[in-house]
């Protein structure tokens, strides 16, 4: 057994790591490669506070769109067996960023963010595809992975859903 634990061990370490960026959308967490990020701002820097359908970056005008709006088709919440614990930072729903990604179509996007998004690292094993049953039942589109991260604090464990920026677009 203690053999298993340290050849597992080994297998993992050896694994090189995911560098993702994760986010808040109402009260869950998401999260997208951190090399499709071009740049993270506070939504007050955005040039018109009140009309946020369009930024300037450099002589670029880029649209900005509210993933939760596409991700949440039907409830505004998962239930509450899903709530996120204490590791990661209080969701501030009064503070929004916007995150400038380069859409795998070549095209530059902003994204709608609640809070302020960290950075994570985690192993490709962590990562779980999501079945279309789930989303069904939760509502949930544009989601192509979840991972389960476990609390250091609490021990439990709660869900990092994989936004799939692709399909997410195409609703």
């Amino acid at each position: 057994m203690t053999q298993q634990l340290a050849q597992t061990h080994r297998l993992q370490s050896s694994e090189a790591l995911l560098e993702l960026i994760v986010f808040q959308l109402r009260q869950h967490w998401f999260c997208l490669p951190l090399i499709m990020i071009r740049k993270v701002f506070p939504k007050q820097l955005a040039q018109d506070k009140n009309d946020t359908r369009f930024i300037q970056l450099g002589h670029a005008t880029i649209p900005v769109i509210d993933p939760a709006k596409l991700v949440y088709s039907h409830r505004s919440q998962l239930p509450e067996s899903l709530k996120v614990p204490d590791s990661l930072p209080p969701i501030l729903t009064s503070i929004q960023s916007i995150l400038v990604i380069d859409h795998p179509c070549g095209e530059t996007v902003g994204l709608l963010i609640d809070g302020i998004p960290v950075i994570k690292r985690v192993h490709p094993s962590v990562l779980s595809p999501i079945t279309m049953a789930y989303l069904t039942v939760h509502h949930l589109q544009g989601i192509s992975s979840v991972i389960e991260l476990k609390s250091a604090t609490s021990g439990s464990s709660y869900p990092l859903f994989v936004l799939e920026i692709e399909t997410l677009l195409l609703l």
